[in-house]
């Protein structure tokens, strides 16, 4: 009799131990749900909100929104994702380590705007370094306000996302102007007289007020950024 019960409590426990291994191998699976609000040039929203491609960085998901801005992401494993949110004319966003926990009912992110890039166009450009500063000038397509960044680099690979020094975002308004110009201090970067570098130009949508961190290049990013000058060689002399 006792060796009956000792046989019944092995069986037992390699039940419970085949469980236990068999439950370590599931994948939780699931869909991610979520919205995009899109803000035109003017700061208005866009009413048809369709055609934004959102994609979990790493994987081969991908959804576009419908016209109220809604996209589903379906059997994405549970784990840890950077989501990417792109359209054309908009730019990009990136939400970093958004957690998943997989199962039935699907996870909701939070709502993402992204703002229109501005149509701006550089005419002309004048860039030149007299008594310290640095002075940009330029004639741009006729336009009531603008929002422009210069970013500095001692490689001609600067962009927004490289760059030794970014300049204060100058913002004009609100009345027709076919004109922009922007100074920047030779103090306030850690550049010296002599020094050769590189600069380019953005314009961002007035609208966008802040922007999101990336925590992959460490700096502070719109999404609607817009190169809107070629990269322009500097001597600081």
């Amino acid at each position: 009799m006792k060796f009956f019960k000792i046989i019944i409590i092995l069986n037992i426990l390699l039940f419970l131990l085949g469980c236990d291994k068999n439950e370590g191998n599931i994948i939780l699976e699931g869909n991610i749900v979520g919205f995009v609000n899109l803000v035109d040039e003017a700061g208005n929203e866009v009413e048809d909100k369709s055609g934004v491609n959102v994609t979990i960085e790493g994987l081969t998901s991908s959804a576009n929104t419908n016209e109220d801005g809604r996209f589903e992401l379906s059997n994405v494993p549970a784990g840890t994702y950077n989501i990417i949110y792109n359209k054309t004319g908009y730019g990009s966003y990136k939400r970093f380590s958004f957690q998943f926990i997989g199962g039935d009912i699907p996870a909701m992110t939070y709502e993402t705007t992204l703002y229109e890039q501005p149509k701006i166009e550089i005419q002309s450009l004048d860039i030149s370094f007299n008594d310290n500063i640095i002075s940009i000038t330029g004639n741009i397509s006729e336009t009531s306000k603008y929002t422009v960044q210069a970013f500095i680099n001692d490689s001609s690979n600067v962009s927004n996302l490289n760059y030794d020094y970014a300049s204060y975002k100058y913002s004009f308004c609100c009345i027709p102007t076919t004109q922009f110009s922007q100074s920047i201090y030779l103090s306030e970067t850690p550049y010296h007289r002599g020094d050769e570098v590189y600069l380019v130009i953005y314009f961002i949508n007035s609208n966008e007020e802040y922007g999101y961190y990336d925590y992959e290049k460490e700096k502070y990013v719109y999404s609607s950024y817009k190169k809107a000058s070629s990269v322009i060689n500097l001597v600081l002399e």
